[in-house]
């Protein structure tokens, strides 16, 4: 709750994306507001500091910003809303986690892609060899004894 808004605040944070959605609530659940709010939206972590942004109408209730943070760790989320209604603002924390090593994925399969060409060239020629060893003319697979009439 934030001043006369009735008031849910989401989060998607990522290092590089953070989206912030402003839900607000009518009075009845699935009515449209009564009001058209103006909501800018601002983030800081120390000196690094990113809007006020406005947040934009991305659903008949709900308002989102959105800002490119370059670093994870605590961020304060500052949100300034105005209407008919009033004025109200209110600060959350989000918390940005740091990024995990990604497996590159291209890079696996495109190893893969070489490896196994090299392997069959190289045990390919062993066969050819070992059916060599057992004679030329000697014929492979299944043998059968001869044919009586």
């Amino acid at each position: 709750m934030a001043g006369p808004y009735d008031l849910l605040i989401e989060a998607v944070p990522s290092v590089g994306f953070l989206e912030i959605t402003l839900i607000f609530e009518p009075d009845a659940l699935g009515d449209p507001l009564p009001y058209a709010p103006r909501a800018a939206v601002s983030a800081q972590r120390g000196g690094e500091r990113l809007g006020p942004e406005s947040a934009v109408r991305t659903g008949p209730n709900e308002y989102a910003a959105v800002f490119a943070p370059e670093s994870a760790g605590e961020w304060e989320i500052h949100v300034a809303i105005d209407s008919r209604l009033g004025s109200a603002s209110l600060a959350v924390s989000v918390t940005i986690p740091a990024q995990r090593a990604a497996i590159p994925w291209t890079a696996v399969v495109a190893g893969l892609g070489l490896l196994v060409p090299i392997l069959w060239l190289v045990f390919a020629p062993r066969k050819a060899r070992t059916r060599a060893a057992r004679g030329a003319n000697e014929p492979t697979g299944a043998r059968f004894p001869p044919m009586r009439e």
